[in-house]
């Protein structure tokens, strides 16, 4: 997961957090906590290739979590 998020750099389109909707949130965090299986991290990825706005969220929810 690291590595896909290393892939995108934080330019000036995403300096702002989206908030994805509340569904979708849901999957994101699973995600940022590595829960998800093989399936559902391929169609997150494709979520987040699609939407590259949302990976500065995801990359948040890891920080937080490797400082807890």
């Amino acid at each position: 997961m690291l590595a896909f998020l290393e892939r995108f750099q934080m330019g000036p389109a995403m300096e702002k957090e989206p908030v994805p909707l509340p569904d979708l949130q849901d999957r994101l965090e699973r995600f940022a906590d590595g829960l998800c299986d093989d399936a559902e991290r391929e169609e997150i990825c494709e979520i987040l290739r699609n939407d590259p706005a949302l990976v500065r969220w995801v990359a948040e929810r890891v920080k937080q979590r490797r400082r807890q």
